[in-house]
């Protein structure tokens, strides 16, 4: 049988890295060599030329430069292929990158992959024709969690649920002397609620002064959330910048806990790279994160946007060692379903079922 020939289309790491970003390297990354698959990538947010790269820092323009250099490349890359498999989140990256991807693999009688991976304005999006009209038509719609399929179910559409992967590089590594070191690996952006965890820590600060805070990502907020860090006169907050994924299992192995405390949010690779770790999480129970966890069996869950009560489970943990470890150990063993060869599966059914246009 030949040896299939898949595109995936998603945003490579530029600037700010979210969890598409890591996602679709890892696949391309995984893909490698495979004896049954051949796959290439294209970017979704191409580079601009050097004599255009001062455009980069300005949002709109940039989006609107960007846009006929990628559609334009689409339909030379997507040829080739037999499978286009794009990334896509929230209304307006439907729009510019999915669209004309599924658009063209019509005309070129390719099967198309939509892998969705957000609940970020999802009423707009549910409600909108333009989307229901391609989503009718796509035999092969992917989310990474079961949050993301219940949504979909409501809206009618029938999905395939593909975790994520974790990376080979976390290794699990035991707490066995707890130390109040926190991570947080989220951008600073909104929806992730830093300045809740900023809060919090400022409680478990008062508690133990040696605690450490990792605040890992980029963002628009940081000039606010470094303002915050010292209007409540905290020591010990490291704003770390965007880390590489080859650098990320470094900051896993440098601090004890993970704290997550989004108001938004799906299925936070982070976490799951905690857990891979060894790193008892403390989260807020934000969209399909309940879906993924289990209070005081995987992790300890806070209600959204209370730092009070952030901060009562993180000194929870740090004071029954016996407690952090046993969910530490628990949350490791439950994380069979993301590893490459069930995931890998999984995807190979994805890409071999179904018409190439419905």
């Amino acid at each position: 049988m030949a040896t299939l020939k898949v595109l995936i289309i998603g945003p490579s790491p530029r600037g700010i890295v979210g969890g598409q970003e890591v996602e679709a390297e890892l696949l391309c990354r995984k893909w490698q060599d495979d004896p049954d698959l051949a796959v290439s990538f294209l970017p979704s947010n191409p580079s601009l030329p050097k004599w255009m790269r001062e455009i980069e820092h300005i949002p709109f323009i940039r989006t609107l430069v960007r846009f006929p250099i990628y559609a334009r490349s689409l339909w030379t890359a997507m040829s080739p292929v037999d499978v286009a498999h794009v990334f896509s989140a929230s209304y307006s990256s439907f729009l510019l990158t999915c669209l004309p991807a599924w658009l063209i693999s019509r005309w070129q009688g390719k099967r198309f992959v939509l892998n969705y991976h957000t609940a970020r304005s999802w009423e707009k999006f549910a409600a909108s024709r333009l989307v229901r009209f391609v989503l009718s038509r796509t035999a092969n719609i992917v989310v990474p969690s079961a949050y993301l399929a219940a949504k979909f179910a409501e809206a009618g559409l029938s999905v395939s649920i593909v975790p994520n992967i974790i990376r080979d590089q976390f290794h699990y590594r035991p707490r066995t002397n707890l130390l109040p070191t926190i991570l947080c690996a989220r951008n600073l952006s909104p929806d992730y609620g830093i300045d809740v965890i900023i809060h919090a820590f400022a409680v478990v600060q008062a508690y133990y002064p040696d605690a450490v805070l990792y605040l890992v990502g980029d963002g628009p907020l940081r000039p606010d959330l470094e303002a915050l860090v010292r209007r409540l006169g905290l020591s010990a907050v490291e704003f770390c910048g965007t880390v590489s994924n080859e650098q990320m299992p470094g900051w896993y192995e440098r601090a004890d806990l993970f704290v997550n405390a989004s108001f938004l949010d799906n299925a936070p690779l982070s976490i799951v790279e905690a857990m891979a770790c060894g790193m008892p999480v403390v989260t807020t129970a934000a969209g399909g994160i309940p879906w993924m966890v289990i209070h005081e069996v995987t992790a300890l869950i806070a209600p959204v946007g209370d730092p009070q009560a952030l901060a009562e489970q993180v000194l929870r943990l740090l004071r029954e060692k016996d407690l952090a470890a046993k969910i530490a150990r628990q949350a490791h063993d439950a994380l069979g379903s993301y590893c490459w060869s069930s995931v890998r599966a999984k995807w190979l059914e994805v890409y071999g079922a179904g018409p190439a246009a419905s």
